[in-house]
């Protein structure tokens, strides 16, 4: 008997199926075949992803398989280096489930490994405040004690060490950036100061070079000294011979 297609199964049957590939998914994932993982969970959430005709129980039970899936999900694509992945799949969660610690815990890894600090920072002390956790500086309003959903088989102080490690890394990674980005800065602004002090000197050069030719050597009474053609020369020491007359003409 060959299996049904979606669209001929019934809403039970779509959630039983989704469950199925789920459990499908986790196995690839400890077996360490994650493209099969990934596969399997996307499938599982198409399968329960819309569907109007659900009743409660059917709808609840779609929920809590596509929740499963897209933490499962964001997981592997953090190990397969896909953050903004990663970080699509996490939001799906929290939009349905602002306090689910996992949600906030893989999506601020995900914003981590971007380079996305403010985020990253604000989802961290996000889950030490649900767990109860220090997060001075976290901004109002944005998650509040007591609505702590603890991932399954983690008790809140695990939860809390988790994320206080978690902050730890993103300091250290946030001071390291902070440092490679000033010392590029450092490099950039000394190379563009040497690059015109050279243009400088090179302008210098050439406005001295093009005032060189305008310049005459001098005679020895200070004038500026003629060079006449051979013509000229006889000419030249005839007005020599009267010089000291014309030097001492009065006008």
């Amino acid at each position: 008997m060959q299996p049904k297609e979606t669209w001929e199964m019934s809403s039970e049957e779509r959630v039983t199926a989704a469950a199925g590939l789920k459990e499908k998914g986790n196995k690839a994932f400890k077996e360490g075949q994650l493209a099969r993982a990934v596969k399997k969970w996307d499938r599982a959430v198409e399968m329960v992803n819309v569907d109007t005709n659900m009743d409660a129980a059917a709808k609840a039970a779609a929920k809590d398989v596509k929740k499963s899936c897209n933490l499962n999900l964001a997981a592997a694509y953090l190990k397969l280096h896909e953050t903004k992945k990663a970080i699509k799949v996490a939001t799906d969660v929290l939009e349905a489930d602002s306090s689910n610690l996992k949600a906030l815990y893989r999506r601020a890894q995900a914003y981590l490994a971007t380079g996305d600090f403010v985020e990253a920072e604000m989802d961290i002390k996000a889950g030490l405040v649900l767990v109860g956790g220090t997060a001075e500086g976290t901004a109002a309003g944005v998650l509040q004690p007591g609505y702590c959903n603890v991932a399954r088989g983690r008790s809140n102080d695990e939860a809390n060490t988790d994320f206080k490690l978690l902050l730890r890394k993103f300091k250290q990674q946030q001071a390291a950036t902070a440092k490679k980005e000033a010392a590029l800065y450092s490099t950039m602004f000394k190379k563009l100061a040497k690059d015109k002090e050279t243009s400088s000197a090179a302008k210098q050069q050439q406005q001295q070079q093009a005032e060189q030719p305008a310049k005459q050597p001098l005679s020895e009474n200070g004038a500026a000294a003629v060079a006449f053609a051979p013509e000229a020369a006889a000419a030249e020491a005839g007005a020599a011979e009267v010089a000291p007359m014309v030097t001492e003409t009065v006008v």
